[in-house]
């Protein structure tokens, strides 16, 4: 279940790796062109961010609470 405190978005981060980072200039090299792409880390980011805010957002109220 989301954590309704959650605030945190991939817009931010995924715009400095596509601008900022100019991903598409990476991705051109040899090592990476085959394999992946800017959809592909967009996916990724998206997959970590639901990761984020459904499994570790919630415990942190309690990490709060009790510490490490």
């Amino acid at each position: 279940m989301p954590h309704s405190n959650y605030l945190y978005q991939t817009r931010d981060i995924k715009f400095q790796i596509k601008e900022w980072l100019d991903m598409n200039k990476l991705l051109s090299c040899d090592g990476y062109k085959d394999y992946y792409s800017v959809d592909d880390f967009d996916s990724i980011l998206d997959v970590n961010h639901k990761i984020c805010r459904d499994v570790l957002c919630p415990a942190n109220a309690d990490a709060d609470e009790i510490g490490v």
